[in-house]
């Protein structure tokens, strides 16, 4: 997807000249099937935030929930048992 492609070329720029690290890593996101395709074509969108429900809690603040193995997010996946893989 072009868009969030852009937008994360944006963000990581913006990290840079802020001083912060720009460096990529890898995490694992579960969620149920049907949310996939859209998270796919539009992004994840962070629950709490502008009107976007929260769906398993919010523990550590509002926020997309990750993990650097598939563990845990395989828990949230429900039975499909998909997960998605993002450059975060």
């Amino acid at each position: 997807n072009e868009k969030l492609n852009q937008n994360f070329e944006e963000k990581k720029n913006k990290f840079k000249k802020s001083g912060k690290s720009d460096d990529a890593l890898w995490v694992f996101h579960g969620t149920e099937q049907k949310n996939i395709p859209l998270i796919f074509s539009e992004g994840f969108k962070i629950g709490g935030v502008n009107g976007h429900s929260v769906r398993n809690g919010a523990a550590y603040g509002c926020g997309v929930y990750t993990a650097i193995g598939p563990k845990t997010p395989e828990l949230y996946s429900k039975n499909s048992k998909q997960l998605i893989l993002a450059l975060l």
